[in-house]
């Protein structure tokens, strides 16, 4: 069996002076320096010779060898795997350099590849140096010998080419006489009032053509229009559906384009009610009216009208009618001319008092069944025969009352579709706490469609909700429903059971009673159905952003949910099999990953700075690297360089005395000797003389 081959590591050893003295300089200079000078002054060359000696000696000279392991030199290979490289010309010279640059630098000695994989989002688009910075902090500076990207140019981050801690060298994966068409939203809402026109600013990025076909999609609705391209361009949308409406911009893909995603844009669009007209009608003033004035007063987005009756056309007062404040009540006015401006019409303790005739009542009818909503709060007259009862609003009245109003004691109770329905699931929990009431209207459920949500006494009906044609209504039926207000008993969630009902009525989209929800987030598309009546199943069919439909079915014993796979980015349809519709988008309306390329002027800027080179790479088209000494050209026809770094780590070091000690104190005992006689002859010398 062969022996594995070991990579061969030459090692480099420097050799250095260093001194390491048996006592600190600073005692040697005070010891030395009185010799020294004596010696000097004097004029006695031993003394002098004695204190270079000692000081040679003592400041232990040390010969200290250092071996360095010479260290391989980084190069960076960052490949942007971003969507928008990912389209099938640019994915391709991605691959086919990518390859050939792995096999040079597996072949390149002394070098050790870091390949780094930059992603793009639509919220941020792909920021290429910024995710490359964040892989190389751990690579010290002087080993990193060049940076290599692979990207289409389409960046969103340009750095100051001083944070860049090498040369980089960028190979363009977009190819130079490629076409692209872009769709871009610079403005859409997230939010529209219904009915009214909405500014949605849009440009056509397209190097070809003058013009361009736009697609607008509402819902299923489908308007085109011819626009110029290179420059923005309002256009105008009117949403009429409240709650989530799909809105997807769409231009047509031209032959020869790098990709269709950048075609078009969707967005969901909220629309909501600018004003809700009320119209509020008191049979007569009493502890209740205030508590239903304030409550729709409190909304901003109510406009109220209020009447209450304070007597009669009939009724006789001897009070001269230049004292009076009250005014006539408008008849005319109301529910003749200006019926078509209520969307809500609010009968509080209401009953026949001359004012209004059958027609008028016919009138609200037939305005409640085109799409409007009515409200009932029924007072003891409700169930005598000048109560709405016994006006044409009989037709669409859920309740037929019989009997009189019942006094006594009773709690109301949440039914069992009470507890399932958006109005009132939420008391669910604390229904059992509720405050008492001390009077009921008896009647019994005369629509197949209404819905009791409470009971009152003997388990008689005290809030209901029907749908009538196009238009909803709803009734209470006690009039103590203030005493909650008041905090009889402990009160009740009277203003929020009310204000609830009220936007039931006007359908806001999360208090319906069928419902279909859609979420996306990574990747997985979520589908919820919610329903008040027990059901078993709910099929729905999914389609996706490219017009592929799949089924599904939703079971109770899933809790009505399921999760499917959500790939690519663009609008999903829900469509439940009772005809509900859902929309999901994945992916941005102004998505930065798919926005026009960078500047490649900067971009060439910014690498040209760095030392590096901007190369446009071609099918076919090889690029040699090749390693260059430090301070040449890094780049020519063909090729980029790798300039070598040279860099190395310390193994380990050994240090070793110049002069040992035993050897050291033989000159200084001859300094020692040579200074005592030395002056011992000059002493005898004078002393002859």
């Amino acid at each position: 069996m062969e022996a594995p081959m070991l990579e061969t590591i030459n090692m480099t050893s420097l050799s250095q002076l260093v001194f390491e003295p048996l006592l600190p300089f600073w005692v040697l200079a005070l010891c030395l320096t009185p010799i020294l000078l004596t010696g000097l002054l004097n004029r006695k060359l031993s003394r002098v010779l004695l204190a270079l000696i000692l000081l040679a000696v003592l400041s232990g000279p040390t010969t200290e060898r250092t071996t360095l392991v010479p260290e391989k030199d980084v190069v960076a290979v960052v490949t942007d795997i971003s969507p928008s490289n990912q389209v099938a010309q640019r994915k391709a010279l991605t691959n086919e350099a990518l390859e050939r640059i792995k096999t040079q630098l597996e072949n390149m000695p002394h070098v050790e590849p870091l390949y780094i994989s930059a992603t793009g989002s639509a919220a941020q688009g792909t920021n290429i140096f910024r995710q490359m910075q964040s892989k190389l902090q751990s690579i010290p500076t002087d080993r990193l010998s060049a940076i290599i990207t692979l990207t289409d140019g389409e960046v969103t981050d340009l750095p100051n080419a001083a944070d860049l801690p090498a040369p980089v060298h960028m190979l363009n994966t977009t190819p130079a006489d490629s076409f692209d068409r872009r769709l871009i939203v610079h403005q859409a809402p997230a939010f529209a009032l219904l009915d009214k026109p909405q500014t949605i600013i849009l440009e056509v990025e397209d190097a070809r053509n003058n013009e361009a076909e736009i697609t607008v999609t509402l819902g299923e609705n489908e308007t085109k229009m011819l626009l110029p391209t290179n420059s923005p361009q309002e256009i105008e949308v009117t949403f009429d559906h409240a709650g989530t409406n799909a809105l997807r911009l769409e231009t047509p893909v031209l032959e020869g384009e790098i990709t269709a995603r950048n075609n078009q844009a969707t967005q969901l669009v909220t629309g909501v009610r600018e004003n809700l007209n009320v119209l509020l009608v008191s049979g007569l003033p009493h502890n209740g009216s205030r508590v239903i004035r304030n409550l729709l007063k409190s909304d901003p987005s109510v406009n109220l009208v209020h009447f209450t009756i304070l007597r009669t056309v009939g009724k006789h007062d001897p009070t001269p009618n230049d004292q009076l404040s009250l005014i006539p009540f408008p008849v005319e006015d109301l529910f003749e001319k200006d019926l078509e401006k209520f969307d809500l019409f609010v009968f509080d303790r209401y009953f026949r008092r001359n004012f209004l005739a059958d027609q008028h009542f016919e009138n609200i009818k037939q305005h409640i069944k085109d799409g409007h909503a009515l409200l009932v709060l029924a007072g003891p007259d409700y169930n005598t025969r000048w109560g709405l009862a016994n006006t044409p609003l009989k037709d669409i009245l859920p309740a037929t009352p019989f009997g009189e109003e019942r006094k006594g004691i009773f709690r109301p109770t949440l039914s069992n579709v009470g507890k399932r329905h958006p109005i009132t699931a939420p008391f669910a929990e604390t229904a059992k706490d509720w405050g008492r009431m001390a009077a009921i209207n008896p009647t019994r459920v005369s629509s197949n469609k209404a819905r009791t949500l409470m009971t009152g006494s003997n388990g008689l009906p005290l809030m209901l909700t029907d749908e009538i044609g196009d238009g909803r209504m709803g009734i209470w039926l006690s009039s103590n429903w203030w005493f909650w207000n008041r905090g009889i008993d402990g009160g009740g969630p009277q203003t929020e059971v009310l204000r609830r009902l009220t936007h039931w009525l006007m359908r806001q989209p999360e208090l319906e009673e069928k419902r279909l929800d859609v979420s996306i987030a990574n990747g997985q598309m979520t589908v919820t159905y919610n329903q008040v009546d027990a059901i078993d199943s709910m099929a729905i069919e999914v389609i996706t952003p490219q017009g592929e439909s799949t089924n599904h079915t939703l079971t109770a014993d899933d809790e009505f949910s399921t999760t499917i796979p959500a790939g690519d980015d663009g609008l999903y349809t829900v469509r439940a099999e009772n005809g509900i519709l859902a929309y999901g988008v994945k992916g941005n309306v102004r998505d930065l990953e798919w926005r026009s390329q960078a500047d490649m002027g900067a971009l060439q800027n910014l690498v040209t700075a760095t030392g590096g080179s901007f190369t446009q790479l071609e099918e076919g088209k090889n690029i040699q690297l090749r390693r260059v000494t430090e301070g040449s050209n890094l780049s020519g026809p063909g090729w980029v360089g790798l300039p070598k770094r040279d860099s190395a780590t310390q193994t380990g070091s050994e240090r070793s005395p110049l002069i040992p000690a035993w050897l050291g104190l033989a000159p200084i005992l001859l300094g020692l000797a040579l200074t005592w006689w030395l002056e011992a002859v000059v002493i005898k010398r004078k002393r002859s003389g």
